[in-house]
């Protein structure tokens, strides 16, 4: 199947927003939560990879290649609610018209459709880990946490929503071997 540019660029941004941006999103409520709760290792280990699915989250929306970016980075960050909002502010695709909003009005800044925005606007359980003590994304402190509700939920992978985009991908951002053979294969066959 042969995509217009504009469908390949629809999709390669669906990845990055789905497999990179809302992941970190994830990853940054995780850390928070690992705080709260006073477990210093989580906490680090979840801001790190927070951090650095939004960095090929901002690779990805502007077409460089994130390839052995893996687990390096060099300098730990000290504030990861601070990081984090500056971080985000970047995490689109760049031919999007976007303001930069001065850190002195921090709450008028939000990504349309991003998903800690839905967590705080819908209120959902993980809102109350996202706002605590949040400088960023609180608006006041919150001293109690409702124990949440366990949920299932799942994902259709956007890979396999999308096969098409594979090639274009596969040079963008790091696939493993048994990945690669199977859209390879699945490409070929159509």
């Amino acid at each position: 199947m042969v995509l217009l540019d504009e469908e390949k660029d629809a999709n390669l941004n669906d990845f990055a927003k789905r497999s990179f941006r809302d992941v970190a999103d994830q990853d940054y409520i995780a850390a928070r939560m690992s705080y709260r709760a006073n477990l210093r290792e989580p906490f680090l280990w979840s801001s790190l990879q927070a951090l650095e699915k939004y960095f090929k989250a901002i690779l990805l929306f502007n077409r460089e290649s994130s390839k052995g970016v893996s687990h390096k980075l060099d300098e730990a960050l000290k504030r990861v609610d601070k990081s984090v909002w500056h971080v985000r502010q970047f995490c689109y695709c760049q031919n999007e018209s976007r303001t930069i909003i001065d850190e002195r009005n921090r709450h008028k800044f939000a990504i349309q459709g991003g998903f800690l925005e839905k967590i705080i606007k819908n209120n959902h359980d993980a809102a109350k880990f996202l706002i605590w003590h949040n400088f960023y994304y609180g608006r006041r402190r919150t001293d109690t946490i409702k124990k949440p509700k366990i949920h299932m939920s799942s994902v259709n992978p956007t890979l396999v929503m999308h096969p098409e985009i594979f090639e274009e991908l596969d040079k963008l951002v790091t696939i493993s071997r048994e990945t690669q053979k199977y859209f390879k294969q699945i490409n070929n066959n159509n």
